[in-house]
């Protein structure tokens, strides 16, 4: 697929991938928030913002596995995501948690309207159990690519 540059904004010139892996929390704001109806990216935007919700969990053929999302109490906002059996019980300490079958990279903004960091967290995840290091350099051309293989997504 040829994704379209956002042609404004803080964005601009960058594809709906690329903003997605380095802020997500601007998807989702700008799903809810309709910034782009009448334009042509609208429809880039539903299809990264759907998949962005179900990104799977690489199989290691182990055990099956879920994401465990931490919620830190104080602040309301997300403090940590880790991929876990998915038979683990449910968590025990001081943070609540929601898990998922998938990476989501809503989840941040489900919990909190604005959490930038809780979108780190995510994508850190995603980058470290998707990708093989927190560290791993998202190109634009790497996330095209992912976003345009169905496979990455449940």
């Amino acid at each position: 697929m040829t994704w379209t540059k956002i042609p404004f904004g803080k964005h601009a010139g960058k594809t709906l991938p690329q903003v997605a892996f380095g802020d997500p929390d601007y998807i989702y704001w700008a799903l809810e928030e309709d910034i782009f109806k009448g334009r042509s990216i609208a429809a880039e935007l539903t299809e990264v913002g759907r998949k962005g919700k179900r990104i799977k969990i690489p199989a290691d053929g182990a055990s099956s596995k879920k994401v465990r999302y931490y919620i830190d109490r104080v602040l309301n906002k997300l403090a940590n995501v880790e991929v876990i059996d998915a038979d683990q019980g449910a968590h025990v300490g001081s943070s609540g948690t929601r898990d998922s079958a998938f990476f989501d990279l809503s989840m941040p903004r489900k919990i909190a309207t604005y959490d930038k960091t809780g979108g780190k967290f995510v994508v850190s995840a995603v980058k470290y159990y998707v990708f093989g290091k927190k560290s791993a350099r998202m190109t634009k051309e790497r996330c095209e690519e992912f976003f345009d293989d169905p496979t990455n997504f449940g």
